[in-house]
């Protein structure tokens, strides 16, 4: 598990040095400068490692997580559960509000 935080860790940080370059890439086109080959070579570079440590880690993750043994059958229950409790209080919530408003509106009437 250490290696996919490592693997993910250092796609951040790559992320964040293509960022740096991207923006001395635009510093140097505003000063007008031309020396721009070795920051745009750069920026690419690094959003690729970037990109292939970010995934790698994403794959890596999923990988880990499917291997281990989940009860599917229990979390479907348990949040099958939840939706019918939240559904039944909105329903009995909605049912009381509806009374009560139309108990109102009897009354003025």
């Amino acid at each position: 598990m250490i290696k996919i935080y490592l693997i993910w860790l250092a796609g951040i940080l790559f992320s964040l040095l293509f960022l740096i370059q991207i923006g001395l890439i635009a510093y140097k086109v505003y000063k007008k400068q031309a020396k721009l080959v070795i920051n745009i070579t750069l920026a690419v570079v690094f959003v690729m490692i970037a990109i292939g440590c970010i995934s790698t880690a994403f794959f890596l993750g999923i990988k880990k997580a499917t291997n281990t043994k989940i009860n599917y059958e229990k979390i479907g229950e348990t949040i099958g559960e939840t939706a019918a409790d939240v559904t039944a209080n909105s329903y009995k919530s909605f049912k009381e509000t509806w009374n009560e408003t139309v108990t109102e509106n009897d009354n003025k009437e």
